[in-house]
């Protein structure tokens, strides 16, 4: 909030936007991402899958569960048959770890869950 007097004609400003983000660290950017994969667009679709991640997460436990058909759907992929390669290389990478946990709407089903793993996990 912020007041201004101009003129004795005083105004007020609020700012009612409600801000969602998310934080990734800058050694992702300078570092990790070439090595995401073999080509650039391999190394992009990946850091863009990370970010996706990233977005999820929970801010306490760094843990994120969107399914793969939602991170094609972001990505606008038909299919969402690569996208589990693409989570393999931030794996490789010791960015996240992956763990199956039972559905608990769905009993006999399993989802992956997703950790953000500090960069000082990060494989060099």
């Amino acid at each position: 909030m912020k007041k201004q007097n101009n003129n004795d004609n005083t105004f007020e400003v609020i700012n009612k936007r409600k801000t969602n983000f998310f934080i990734v660290d800058d050694l992702f950017i300078d570092e990790y991402i070439q090595k995401l994969g073999d080509t650039p667009a391999q190394c992009h679709t990946t850091a863009v899958i990370y970010f996706i991640l990233c977005r999820h997460a929970d801010k306490k436990t760094g843990e994120s569960f969107p399914g793969q058909w939602k991170i094609a759907k972001t990505l606008n992929y038909k299919f969402q048959g690569n996208i589990t390669s693409y989570i393999n290389n931030l794996k490789r990478l010791n960015l996240i770890s992956i763990r199956e946990e039972e559905s608990k709407k769905h009993p006999g089903r399993f989802h992956s869950v997703y950790t953000l793993l500090d960069k000082k996990d990060w494989k060099k």
